[in-house]
């Protein structure tokens, strides 16, 4: 069986290497931001490193989606910080996109992994205050422009939002807070980071007042 680029049509293997598929070079899945990504099966962050990468920034929404199985609208979310819902629909889409090794279990493992992958950690800030957030569901996160500073009182946007609706756990941030989140066999853990002793939270409660 010939496995063939979505996007080319080319064949990702075998064959004369003239017609071989170049969309996703090899040496891109080797960058460390990536394979790590690859590794934890954290899709916004592959998303967003192919459209970064100068060898594969020529890829457009459209071809990552026709590549990875995904909508256009997915991928849109993706680069913009909101991570997947289903480890199966990121692994489906890591074999679309052609990446080097397999699936397994909660993870992907990559070529140059030869011991068994350890249970993932939250990549927390050293030295700074975070919050962790566990959850038995996969946590969405989404990725909002920092406030206006010009903005005051109680029109001034939060820096951090987290809330439960019909879609599930989403944790809602500013560009100007680290954070991340973690898929694991039990759930996710996401966390962020406290940078500001003034930064306010906004519970689930408040953002339904408010509307």
């Amino acid at each position: 069986m010939v496995l063939l680029c979505g996007h080319c049509g080319n064949p990702r293997e075998g064959g004369a290497p003239t017609y071989r598929c170049t969309c996703i070079p090899a040496h891109v899945w080797e960058e460390p931001d990536l394979a790590q990504a690859v590794r934890t099966l954290n899709l916004s962050e592959v998303i967003r490193c192919m459209r970064q990468h100068p060898d594969t920034r020529h890829l457009s929404q459209v071809a990552l989606a026709t590549m990875s199985g995904l909508s256009q609208a997915m991928v849109s979310r993706l680069e913009n910080g909101v991570n997947v819902a289903s480890i199966n629909r990121a692994v489906d889409a890591l074999a679309g996109l052609g990446a080097p090794g397999a699936a397994d279990g909660k993870r992907w493992r990559l070529p140059d992994d030869s011991e068994p992958l350890p249970p993932a950690k939250p990549q927390m800030t050293p030295g700074v205050p975070c919050v962790v957030i566990t959850s038995p569901v996969p946590i969405y996160v989404q990725v909002m422009d920092p406030p206006d500073p010009s903005t005051t009182g109680t029109n001034r946007h939060s820096d951090v939002a987290f809330v439960i609706d019909t879609d599930g756990p989403r944790l809602i941030v500013n560009q100007d807070i680290p954070w991340g989140v973690t898929s694991a066999p039990g759930g996710a853990t996401a966390w962020f980071a406290l940078t500001d002793r003034e930064q306010h939270i906004t519970t689930a409660h408040e953002l339904k007042a408010r509307t």
